[in-house]
C-alpha cells in the first residue's frame, strides 16, 4: 500500500507532500491543478517512467518545474510487512538531463541506480 508520495519542483508542484491511508483516496481539484502528475509521478517513482514518456508526448526536462535545476520524487509503500522508500531525481545540467533512483527497505539502502531499482521493484510482485 502506498502509504505517502513527496514531489519537488515536479511539474506544478513546487513542494506538495500526499498520505494515504487504506481504503479509497481521493484526488479532487479544479482542472489544470496536478492531479494527473501526481498519478504520474507514482507512475515514475514505481517505473522511472510513465505512458506520456514511452509516447514520447513528454520529455524529462518537461518533468522539473520551470526555473529549478532538478525535481524529487519520494514514495513510501509498505510491501510484505516491510516499508519501502524509492527516490528519484531528475537533474537538469548543460549536458542534458540525468535521472537517478535509490530504493530503501526499512531505512537501509537496497538498491541504487535506475535500472537496479526498477528491476527490484518489477521482482516484488
Amino acid at each position: 500500500m502506498i502509504r505517502s508520495i513527496r514531489l519537488l519542483n515536479w511539474r506544478s508542484h513546487a513542494d506538495t507532500k500526499l498520505e494515504f491511508r487504506s481504503g479509497t483516496n481521493l484526488l479532487v481539484g479544479i482542472m489544470g491543478a496536478g492531479k494527473s502528475s501526481i498519478l504520474e509521478a507514482i507512475s515514475f517513482a514505481f517505473f522511472g517512467t510513465f505512458p506520456a514518456l514511452e509516447r514520447r508526448k513528454a520529455r524529462l526536462e518537461d518533468l522539473v518545474r520551470l526555473n529549478e535545476a532538478g525535481s524529487k520524487i519520494s514514495l513510501i509503500f509498505d510491501w510484505g510487512g516491510c516499508g519501502y522508500r524509492i527516490e528519484r531525481t531528475i537533474e537538469r545540467s548543460k549536458k542534458g538531463t540525468a535521472t537517478t533512483a535509490e530504493l530503501y527497505k526499512d531505512h537501509q539502502l537496497l538498491e541504487h541506480g535506475v535500472s537496479a531499482v526498477t528491476a527490484y521493484l518489477e521482482g516484488l510482485t
